[in-house]
């Protein structure tokens, strides 16, 4: 085989390779947060709340699933009229660098503090 065309295959094996590692690695995370994921698409926010923050609690190494937890969190106690535990909850978030990902964070924390009449924090 010439060397060119090994090459390629090479290169064209190890991006499958990497590629088939992040869909599991996203697939692993989906299946944590499942349980409350789907309490929240069915609009059961104290139930999905309860859950992002038993899983906040659990998770001790992976910051991007710790800071999805604590937004969605946010998200739930928000929708369901609590704005004291969704800024909280969204504080948590920019805490651990959400807003890099989803700048909407800073949005809704000023939102929660405005619901609360905190005006110069906001």
């Amino acid at each position: 085989m010439p060397y060119n065309l090994q090459a390629s295959v090479a290169r064209i094996g190890a991006t499958l390779f990497f590629s088939l590692m992040a869909t599991v690695g996203v697939f692993a995370q989906s299946d944590m947060t499942a349980e409350a994921d789907e309490a929240f698409d069915r609009r059961g926010y104290f139930e999905a709340a309860r859950e992002y923050v038993a899983l906040y609690a659990k998770i001790k190494s992976d910051v991007k699933l710790k800071a999805y937890c604590a937004f969605q969190a946010g998200e739930a106690y928000r929708l369901h009229h609590k704005p004291e535990d969704a800024t909280e909850w969204y504080d948590k978030a920019i805490g651990l660098k959400y807003g890099n990902k989803n700048s909407k964070v800073f949005l809704l924390y000023g939102d929660a503090l405005r619901d609360q009449e905190a005006y110069d924090e906001a």
